[in-house]
């Protein structure tokens, strides 16, 4: 008999059953699946009596006053004629209804009519109007018919009633989605935002306001139901199964003028269920979706839709667009306010509301790969549980910055690395002292909050003959500033020298190999947006691809090819430059020192007239770097030669004169300190090979 319940009411059989074990009792009655509804969280008849203050707690005291409770285990258990009669009528209940097997709804409401049972008498004691109670549920039975006893639905109106839902500053998108739903014709719509604001928190809250009745009339007796895909797909093994069981779910929902499907990431229905000859889930939609036979509302974000979603045309006309974005900064607030009320409860600790701006300022700076309020919320619920591992009372800002700087692999100190930047950088770079204090004031400006907001943290031109520490420079800003090697992103110019090279920034267009790929420097800026963004030899780059760094200067983004923001807004941004340099380096009659003919202003004038105007407007500051005097050439030559003395752990007496020869052998005017190293290497070569001919020959001697 009970193979004609569902899965839900054969679980509050079973409760019921279990009730009467535990207590000694031979019988099972209509008392204990009233204990049994009341246990089960989901229960509607449990939040219905909870408004009345009856709970499990109270009736169980009832039913172990009236029938006690003994420590026996009972060999043998039956119902009692009243339980027998509230199946019987639950049966016929469900055959007027339709259903192919009774649902715990049902089975509920044949409890509510028998007036002359135990569990009625035990509501009446407590002033419980079970008349009105049974007709309110009646109703809502009329609309959720057999559809609850479907496994792969879930009925969002129940849940949300149960847990109720918050929504702060999205009111006309709940507008769009409710004028959608009264449509006449294709009463569908699609939820399109990025992940994390709150596209399906959206839909919840509509379920919460439908079961307050706080909607239009056309809205009040509908059901919102979740169709969980996966679950459809599971288990189907042979070919046509999984059609088979979507079509039935279907038919079902078209049956139920009340019920309002939602799809969660919508996009996977289609190829869903597809294979060789079989059709996916999507065209199996489409027809019900045509006639107008079932309303649907459909969640997905940017990407997928742009990828799957809008590829399918039949598809996607028969829904209405709804467009979520992120929540501003008074918004994110708010939610953080009234959540932070469960958290402290959750987690036994107090909150300051003060804090609670602290967690949005620290995302919205160090967090740019997910978005608001979803990354917020998180923080915050981490930083709690840090802080009540720590042993505090109440949440400190100390836990909010080690919580992202742990999760998200990011340093958030700068102040304490800044201070040793400077001298890292005097350490490791000869000669160019006026360049690291330009930038190292403007790292100190960054420190003190002095740059825009919406700009990156620097845009710097570092311009010089090559070989004088402008890569080297801003590879130790990275190691030494943003905390390693690997937080230098390094594009080479070179290969931007032709137009349609915008590509490789920015990702190619729609119908072209590789569109759905991420660049390289997109892809870097995605996982590390604290970075060194290094444009090495700048001016080599086609004019209309320096067009695409206006917008990045100047607001701290570009869209690329897949309408993503890249968000360059923590990033100091180096471009290198020989201009100017040229002429003076390949015409100069000297073989030794860099004469140092070429003036700044000289290089200004060839760099504005190089570079469009708007270009050089938005570069924060042009960093002339010195040209190598020989003073500079000899303590370079020195760094490198103890550099590889340590290495071979080798000494070579070296007189100054060999050094002045090293460094005039080096060409310095053609290739800065990359030659003086390379002209030590080779002295180093030649030493250690004159040192192994000596012994050689002394060995040769001894064997005599």
């Amino acid at each position: 008999m009970l193979g004609r319940f569902s899965e839900k009411a054969q679980k509050a059989m079973a409760i019921a059953e279990s009730i009467a074990f535990d207590f000694g009792h031979t019988s099972v009655g209509t008392e204990h699946l009233l204990l049994a509804l009341l246990k089960i969280r989901e229960s509607k008849l449990r939040l219905m009596l909870l408004k009345h203050n009856v709970n499990f707690e109270l009736i169980k005291d009832d039913v172990i006053q009236l029938f006690g409770k003994k420590d026996i285990q009972p060999f043998y258990m039956e119902y009692t004629s009243a339980m027998k009669l509230l199946i019987e009528t639950a049966l016929n209940i469900s055959r007027k209804y339709n259903e192919e097997k009774t649902s715990i709804d049902v089975l509920t409401y044949a409890l509510l009519t028998l007036e002359e049972s135990v569990a009625s008498e035990l509501l009446a004691k407590h002033h419980v109007n079970v008349a009105k109670i049974r007709e309110e549920y009646k109703q809502e039975l009329r609309k959720v018919s057999e559809l609850d006893s479907i496994d792969d639905l879930c009925n969002l109106n129940n849940f949300s009633q149960k847990e109720g839902h918050l929504l702060i500053g999205q009111e006309a998108e709940l507008n769009q989605l409710m004028e959608a739903l009264l449509r006449k014709n294709k009463p569908n719509a699609l939820i399109i935002g990025e992940p994390g604001v709150g596209k399906t928190a959206l839909v919840h809250h509509l379920a919460y306001l439908i079961t307050e009745k706080k909607v239009p009339d056309g809205l009040k007796d509908k059901v919102i139901y979740e169709l969980d895909i996966a679950s459809t797909v599971a288990g189907t093994k042979y070919r046509g199964e999984f059609e088979d069981k979507l079509k039935k779910t279907l038919r079902k929902v078209k049956e139920d003028k009340h019920a309002i499907i939602f799809i969660d990431e919508i996009h996977n229905i289609i190829g869903a269920g597809g294979a060789e000859g079989a059709i996916d889930a999507s065209n199996i939609l489409k027809p019900y979706l045509s006639r107008g036979d079932i309303q649907v509302i459909g969640a997905t974000t940017y990407d997928e839709y742009v990828k799957t979603f809008e590829k399918e045309k039949a598809l996607e006309r028969r829904f209405q667009i709804i467009q979520l974005e992120e929540p501003n900064r008074s918004q994110v607030i708010s939610i953080l306010e009234k959540l932070s009320e469960d958290y402290q409860k959750f987690h036994q600790i107090k909150i300051d509301k003060k804090l609670l701006k602290r967690v949005y300022e620290l995302t919205d700076v160090y967090v740019s790969a997910r978005f608001f309020p979803d990354k917020a919320i998180d923080v915050l619920d981490c930083a709690c549980v840090r802080a009540k591992q720590d042993g505090r009372d109440a949440l400190e800002e100390k836990n909010i910055i080690n919580t992202i700087e742990d999760n998200y692999k990011l340093s958030i100190n700068y102040n304490k690395k800044a201070m040793t930047l400077k001298k890292a950088l005097k350490n490791h770079i000869v000669g160019q002292n006026s360049s690291i204090e330009k930038m190292t004031n403007h790292i100190m400006l960054i420190e003190n909050g002095l740059v825009e907001d919406n700009r990156p943290l620097g845009v710097f031109m570092f311009v010089g003959p090559t070989g004088v520490g402008k890569t080297e420079m801003a590879k130790l800003i990275a190691k030494h500033y943003f905390g390693g090697n690997d937080s230098l992103i390094k594009i080479d110019m070179a290969e931007f020298m032709e137009p349609h090279s915008v590509s490789k920034l920015i990702g190619s267009p729609p119908g072209y190999i590789g569109h759905e790929n991420q660049t390289y420097i997109v892809d870097k800026i995605r996982k590390k947006p604290h970075s060194v963004v290094l444009l090495d030899e700048i001016e080599k780059a086609h004019k209309e691809i320096l067009d695409i760094f206006l917008n990045v200067f100047d607001e701290g983004y570009f869209i690329d090819a897949n309408k993503r923001k890249i968000d360059f807004r923590n990033t100091i941004i180096i471009m290198t430059s020989n201009l100017g340099y040229y002429e003076d380096i390949f015409h100069s009659k000297s073989m030794g020192y860099i004469s140092n003919t070429s003036s700044k202003s000289d290089v200004d004038k060839i760099i504005k007239k190089h570079f469009r105007p708007e270009f050089i407007n938005r570069i924060d500051e042009i960093i002339h770097f010195d040209v190598l005097g020989k003073d500079t050439c000899l303590k370079l030559a020195h760094k490198y030669l103890n550099e590889f003395q340590t290495k071979l752990r080798v000494e070579f007496a070296t007189e100054p004169e060999d050094l002045d020869t090293i460094i005039q052998n080096s060409e310095v005017s053609r290739y800065g300190a990359r030659g003086i190293k390379r002209a030590i290497r080779k002295y180093i070569m030649k030493e250690l090979e004159k040192k192994v001919n000596i012994e050689k020959e002394e060995t040769i001697l001894k064997n005599r």
